[in-house]
Parts: C-alpha cells; structure tokens; sequence
C-alpha cells in the first residue's frame, strides 16, 4: 500500500498541468506537420494537372497530346504564337509553375532527319529551404516521361520503323530541365538544384534553431535559480549596474550557445554525410541531375550562390534573433517562482521557434499561406529569420529589411520591459502565481 501511495504521488508531481499542455502542443503540433507534408506530397506526387505549350503545332503532335490525355494526364494547351525565347516571362504570362515545351520543327527533326528532338521540362522553384522544393516537378517529369513512351509507340504502329531502328525510337525524344527562379532560369532540374540548395541551408536553419533554444534555456534556467535561491538580491546588491548584468547574463547564454550550436553542426554534418555517402552538395546534385548538366554553373546562373555580403545579412539577422531570444528569457526568467515552473516558462520560445522552422523546412512560403494564417506566423520575430535565406536567394530584400526593422522594434520593446524588471524590484516581486488568486477567494473559516 506504501507502495501505491508514493507511486501516486510521484506521478502527481510529475503528470502537471505543464506537462499535460506539452503533451498536446507536441500532438498538435505532429498532425499539423503530417497535414502539411500529405497536402506537400499529393500537389507534388499525385498531381495530374500538366501545362503543354505546343510550337510545333502539327498533326503528329497534336496525336501526341491527345493520348497524353487519355493516360489520365489533365492537359492544358497553350497557344503556340505564345511561347517566345523568356521562358521566366512566359511562364508568368500563363500562370503556369511547371510545363512542357515542344519547340518548333519537333515533328521534322524526327519523321525526316531521322534524329532524337528535345522537348523542355520547365518548372519554377520558390524556396531554396524546404523540403517540398525536392518533390516538385513531378507531374511535368511524369508527364515528359509519357511523351518519350507515346513518340516511341507511334513510330513503330504508325511509321514503320524498323528492328534495326529501335535505338532511334527509344531515344527520339530528349528532355532538357529547366528551373526558373524568380526571373532567372537555368538549365538543370529542380530536384537536382534543390538537393544542393537543401544540404547547404539545413545546416543554417538547424545552427538557427539549436542556438535560440540553447541560449533560451541557459538564461530562464539561470535566472531562475538565482531568484529561487536568493543569490540574485546578492548580486544585484554589489556595486554594479544591473544593465551591466543583464548584458553579462546574455553575453554568456549567447557564447555559450554559439559553442553547443558549433558543436551539435558538425555531429549533424557527420549524420547527413553519411545519407549523401560522403559527398558533397555539389556532387550529389550532379548524380540527381541527367545528362551531365554541371550543377554548380546552375546554382551561380540562379544566384543561389552566397558572397560575402549575404552571410553578413543572415548573420545580423541571427544575431538579432539571439538578443530577442535573451530579452524574452529574461522577463521569462524573473516570472519564476520555484524550479518547476522553468519548464513551463520555456514553452512560449520552444512553440514561438519551431512553428516557423517546421514551416520553412516543410514548404510554407508566404505565397501559398492564407492571409490570417501569414500574419499569424508573420508575428512572430523568429520567422523573419528563417525566411531570410530565400528573401536572399530570390532577390527580394524588400522582405528581408521589413523583417529585419520589425525584429529590431520587437528587440527594442523587450528590451525595454526586460531592463524596466531588473532595474527595479519587480524582479523579486513578479511572478506567474496562480494559486493566489485561488486562495483569495477561499472563504475564511
């Protein structure tokens, strides 16, 4: 019986009501994260939806898309006066993301010179971070596939090509990759660019997440404790201003995480080295891609490749998204009223950085968001961080400095009320107790 009683009180302590709101975030969170990637995958995977600008315009191609239809792909024809030399501009004309080019003189090169005519697959990529860039291109890579098997089925039933010929027939069409970024193209597939593109960010975005958590963490931990054990009164009673303090509180949070982030990168290099079998980006790009398109003039034709100046952006943007993340944990810090309560303190960073991150690496850019749910995430400071590789790859500083001014406003107001709390003796008085309201209105005996 002794047994069961301390057994019940050790999972009363343990099973509160933090850990119960963890519990269903963390829930919540996995089936949001499993809608996003089913919605990610059925666009990307099971599409059948297929954009086809015929400039060849005769008889033979126009067979041809009449029996890609009837494989179950939905076509739509564009006008071939249409298509023009600026794919990017074109693209955008239609208001097409992905599809299939047949350039005039198609249906010559192959019934009368007897050699292979290529055909271009076209597809947009718009975000150099997430994972659905990757799965892109599938319907229009799909769809190409198809084209190369009908033109092979309809030279041997309709026009008689020999045995001898089967090599012609198997190679009459060949596909050229093209990627559009913004207004840039290149002629490589986006699964071959965005696998470059991928290993290359995650390792930003992870250092990103790792460090806000870290130095978070550290510094409502520390702060904690002091207030807990009465070693902060000592130390705010030395003659030393307490800006002095916090600056010193954070400087170290900040160090110290900057050393588990360094740190948990090269453990997490070392894990996806050994996905790629010890390639690198560039190499593992030049195995997706086919028929020996050079992925690195590819990554410098679509400006994905970053100098000096854009890592000294994403640095300041990390390094404003550190000190916000500090001045938070300080105010978060100096609410707590025993040990136990950090874990809940925490949980406002833990939710505030990893929806914008799950967002950014699973595909949620702004433009495919609706507007409540834009601004939701919009609000929140971290994001702007996690957007700032692709406002950067895409040109779009615009973006990238509104997000920088609001993360400096945001820093400033916490900061303010941060200094405010330690100035004065609401560090020792503030508090998230909500029992005392409870006890307020028990009734006296």
């Amino acid at each position: 019986m002794k047994f069961f009683n301390l057994l019940k009180k050790e999972i009363s302590e343990l099973f509160t009501k933090q850990t119960i709101v963890s519990m269903v975030f963390t829930v919540a969170l996995l089936i949001a994260m499993g809608q996003l990637v089913n919605s990610s995958m059925q666009k990307a995977i099971f599409s059948t939806d297929i954009t086809i600008i015929d400039c060849d315009n005769t008889e033979f191609t126009g067979e041809i898309i009449s029996k890609l239809s009837e494989n179950g792909f939905n076509v739509n024809l564009v006008p071939s006066d249409t298509a023009s030399d600026n794919i990017s501009s074109e693209m955008k004309k239609i208001g097409a993301d992905e599809a299939i080019i047949i350039p005039q003189g198609f249906t010559d090169t192959i019934l009368k010179d007897k050699k292979p005519a290529a055909i271009k697959s076209v597809c947009t990529m718009k975000s150099t971070t997430s994972v659905s860039s990757t799965m892109s291109g599938a319907a229009v890579a799909d769809a190409s596939s198809a084209i190369t098997k009908l033109v092979k089925e309809k030279l041997y039933a309709d026009f008689g090509v020999l045995p001898e010929e089967s090599e012609f027939a198997n190679s009459a069409v060949e596909i050229e990759s093209v990627t559009i970024a913004g207004d840039r193209t290149a002629n490589a597939s986006v699964e071959a660019i965005s696998s470059v593109t991928m290993m290359r960010n995650m390792i930003v975005l992870m250092m990103i997440f790792i460090l806000v958590l870290f130095a978070s963490q550290m510094i409502i931990t520390a702060i904690a404790t002091e207030k807990i054990d009465k070693t902060l009164e000592t130390l705010l009673s030395t003659p030393v201003s307490r800006m002095t303090i916090i600056l010193s509180k954070m400087t170290a949070a900040a160090l110290v995480s900057i050393i588990n982030a360094v740190a948990y990168m090269i453990g997490f290099s070392g894990y996806m080295s050994g996905f790629s079998a010890g390639m690198s980006a560039e190499e593992v790009g030049n195995m997706v891609s086919s028929g020996g398109v050079d992925i690195t003039e590819a990554i410098e034709a679509l400006n994905f490749g970053f100098n000096a100046v854009d890592f000294v952006l994403i640095g300041l943007q990390m390094f404003v998204t550190i000190l916000i993340a500090l001045s938070i944990s300080i105010i978060l810090g100096a609410l707590a009223k025993d040990a136990k309560s950090t874990q809940t303190l925490i949980m406002p960073i833990m939710i505030a950085i990893m929806l914008p991150f799950i967002i950014t690496l699973l595909g949620g850019s702004p433009d495919e968001m609706s507007m409540p749910v834009n601004i939701l995430i919009s609000a929140i400071p971290f994001t702007h961080t996690f957007r700032a590789i692709d406002y950067i790859a895409f040109g779009n500083m615009t973006a990238y400095w509104l997000g920088l001014a609001y993360q400096i406003v945001f820093l400033a107001v916490c900061m303010a009320l941060a200094v405010r709390i330690f100035t004065t003796d609401k560090i020792f008085t503030v508090s998230l107790n909500f029992s005392r309201k409870k006890q307020a209105h028990t009734p006296e005996n």
